[in-house]
């Protein structure tokens, strides 16, 4: 198998993180979280929710994120699990693309090309 030219290689790599770059999603959709499901006991004095884990009450939806060392848990209702795993997965998706373009551009600077 004939090996490509270092050009033909380059004009390979750009064209494939153009690729990457184009098919990440809107950034005004992502958020860096946990997405978690639970499930909990009430206060109702007498509920069976206390006696069996089974019978607590759930499942409720929460997003734990951190920022400058402390841990945040927001409450995300039922209406808008859909829409916020979405934007976590797609906080995923940037990230896994940066790594992907970072790599490509490692590759160009080793080769010489600076662009």
């Amino acid at each position: 198998m004939k090996k490509a030219s270092g050009s033909q290689e380059k004009v390979k790599l750009l064209k494939c993180r153009e690729k990457i770059v184009k098919h990440l999603p809107d950034l005004g959709k992502v958020l860096r979280a946990t997405f978690m499901k639970w499930y909990g006991e009430c206060g109702t004095k007498g509920c069976r929710c206390h006696k069996e884990p089974r019978y607590q009450h759930g499942p409720y939806y929460k997003v734990s994120y951190s920022k400058k060392g402390k841990v945040y848990n927001i409450y995300v209702p039922h209406s808008k699990k859909n829409e916020v795993k979405e934007w976590i997965n797609n906080y995923n998706r940037v990230w896994d693309g940066i790594e992907d373009v970072s790599e490509i551009n490692i590759k160009l600077i080793r080769s010489g090309d600076k662009r």
